[in-house]
């Protein structure tokens, strides 16, 4: 039986197989110094049982001695170097995108595969082997299977407002379609996806996602492409856009692939949702302090209304700049959905077989899977295009091109989704024309599979040929040769891929045909989502 290793999780809910120690609850009649000093000591438990890790930026530390300020919620501890069995093994994980055989692990080696690592993108640094950060800027938590001890991660220790809320089912649903690993000079680094969302042969469709540039000296680049789950993945084209630019602008694909320069980027002068909460301090930032699309109202949907200033010599367009990824809570809504067909649902899969891309975009848009963008005109609101899913293993920029309306001192925009399937992380307006960019597109010069197999043919030309990646564990290394280098300049790369994957997962039990008739209606599936998530609260929440 393969152990996976990383289950990129905030909170472990409800799971009897990991919850193993105590759960400390607060109410009217627990003394509140006992309480904390209760969940000190669950944090001296995560601490004594697991390795912990910080990810801070480009560098990895192992903490230990932690302890957490119930007042201000910051996490203290020592550091040390992460390395020896327990960095051999994370590696070997990351290398192989997730799984190690049990059978594989020494027993003197097994309490090394029990990791809990924390992603923050800033910390203090009391002295050389200290390091303390606030428990809210933690943007992701991976944990073990073998990991113990994880109830002080749940809301009581970790609010619900930082994380999103996940199980370890979660992180399986949620990371679907291909993985794109790239070496970024320490260890195998998943840096996104590919095609997200295109789960059939009709969906098939073009994606584009920026790659980190970490060796911008170099004329090659290689990345994995990895089949990570129970699916089949089928890659009709991959190519490397290479563009060369100024050092002083930033460049973002559309969705089209078009690309664009950003150089003067201006925040909203107001930022609320439908619930009339102010969201600006989650967008005004790329830093992973996101705005979830949680708001507390009884749409159907969940919105974000953005305002942003025109200049006095008014332009006919700007370049509506959004840093965004979907949720990991959106996977397990639709693994929930998935789970009514019950042992039914492959032939529900064979039953939309012959369903047309329009019907299925659409029941997709009607259900607040797409993120919707809408400008305020004096008709009323406009669309100005929709985000297809980018998955939830990065966040992903992109501009959307939106027209200006005439006479407009003020440009609105609506974002509209189902509740928590997206996270919105930047939004920004720029309104300067693009710069000159310098591009080239190299097709794969290597495409080698793990059984050697050549896919250089079938990645090179949009014309049905595929890569095959059937089941699980699947992967295939990509060379790209002849970079451009230009020290004058800068260098952006974007993976434009072309491709679809389907399911092969499985459900027992029977169909539960009265609850699946409602997602005839429009916006039923985030009606749904929030109704998920009262249920989790309901289930986590102190009496």
């Amino acid at each position: 039986m393969k152990e996976i290793l990383i289950k990129a999780i905030a909170f472990v809910l409800w799971s009897a197989t990991i919850c193993s120690c105590s759960y400390y609850r607060y109410t009217a009649n627990t003394k509140l110094d006992d309480y904390n000093q209760n969940k000190n000591k669950e944090w001296s438990q995560l601490d004594a049982y697991n390795i912990l890790v910080v990810h801070l930026q480009n560098e990895m530390k192992e903490i230990y001695n932690v302890e957490v300020d119930e007042k201000t919620k910051i996490l203290k501890g020592s550091i040390r170097p992460f390395d020896g069995n327990g960095l051999k093994y994370y590696n070997k994980v990351m290398m192989r995108g997730g799984g190690v055989a049990k059978s594989k692990i020494r027993a003197e080696e097994f309490e090394t595969t029990k990791q809990i690592h924390f992603f923050v993108n800033k910390a203090e640094r009391p002295d050389s082997n200290r390091i303390q950060f606030p428990i809210s800027d933690i943007t992701r938590i991976d944990v073990s299977k073998h990991a113990t001890g994880l109830n002080i991660l749940l809301p009581v220790g970790i609010g619900l407002t930082g994380l999103a809320i996940t199980g370890g089912i979660v992180a399986l649903i949620a990371c679907n379609c291909p993985h794109v690993y790239v070496d970024n000079g320490t260890t195998q680094e998943l840096t996104n996806s590919m095609y997200t969302g295109a789960k059939a042969p009709q969906l098939e469709r073009f994606d584009y996602k920026q790659l980190p540039d970490y060796f911008a000296d170099s004329s090659s680049y290689t990345l994995n492409i990895v089949n990570e789950l129970n699916e089949d993945q089928y890659t009709n084209m991959l190519e490397l856009m290479v563009a060369v630019h100024a050092k002083d602008v930033e460049v973002i694909a559309d969705k089209e692939g078009r690309l664009h320069t950003i150089k003067q980027p201006q925040l909203p002068m107001h930022a609320e949702d439908n619930g009339g909460n102010n969201i600006l301090k989650e967008i005004a930032q790329p830093d992973a302090t996101a705005y979830k699309f949680n708001a507390d109202s009884i749409s159907k949907f969940s919105e974000a209304y953005l305002q942003f200033a025109v200049p006095e010599l008014q332009p006919q367009n700007g370049k509506l700049l959004i840093r965004l990824r979907n949720t990991r809570w959106s996977g397990y809504v639709y693994h929930q959905f998935s789970s009514l067909f019950g042992k039914n649902y492959s032939k529900w899969i064979a039953h939309n077989k012959d369903k047309s891309k329009e019907e299925r975009e659409q029941w997709m848009r009607e259900q607040g899977i797409l993120l919707q963008v809408e400008i305020k005109t004096a008709q009323g609101w406009q669309s100005a295009g929709e985000v297809d899913l980018v998955g939830e293993t990065n966040f992903n920029s992109m501009v959307i091109p939106v027209n200006i309306p005439a006479g407009s001192k003020m440009l609105e925009v609506r974002l509209r989704t189902g509740f928590m399937f997206w996270e919105l992380d930047y939004a920004a307006i720029d309104f300067t024309p693009n710069a000159n960019i310098e591009m080239q597109v190299l097709k794969p010069s290597t495409a080698v599979g793990e059984d050697g197999e050549d896919f250089v043919q079938a990645l090179s030309f949009d014309d049905g040929i595929y890569m095959e990646h059937l089941g699980v564990k699947s992967s295939t290394k990509v060379k790209f040769a002849a970079l451009p280098t230009n020290t004058e300049q800068k260098r952006t790369l974007i993976l434009r891929s072309k491709g679809y994957y389907t399911s092969k997962e499985e459900f027992a039990g029977k169909t539960n045909r009265k609850e699946l008739k409602k997602f005839k209606d429009p916006g039923e599936l985030s009606r749904f989502s929030r109704k998920l998530y009262q249920d989790v609260m309901n289930r986590t929440a102190m009496k």
